[in-house]
């Protein structure tokens, strides 16, 4: 597990800006996809500092996502939450 932390700590070098939140998808995707490479990992947390907070579950083959909004983040909406998960799906 803690090589799949390193690994994506790699990809969480973001900007703050409105591109963030995109950007940030984006190197999620490209993470997700290098640790569900390993058989060895079947659940990584990651943090996407000031934004989303997301757990993928690999048990099964296929990942399972739960994300949440950070708790400093009040005005995020649950149609941001839903996008984000659709885009990973999409992008993986």
């Amino acid at each position: 597990m803690n090589e799949s932390l390193n690994l994506v700590r790699e990809f969480k070098a973001f900007r703050d800006t409105d591109g963030f939140f995109k950007d940030g998808l984006e190197a999620l995707a490209i993470a997700i996809r290098h640790i569900q490479s390993r058989d060895d990992i079947h659940e990584c947390f990651i943090d996407l500092p000031g934004k989303l907070s997301v757990i993928v579950d690999f048990n099964g083959g296929a990942p399972t996502y739960l994300v949440k909004e950070n708790e400093a983040l009040d005005n995020f909406k649950e149609t941001t939450r839903t996008g984000a998960v659709e885009y990973l799906e999409g992008n993986l």
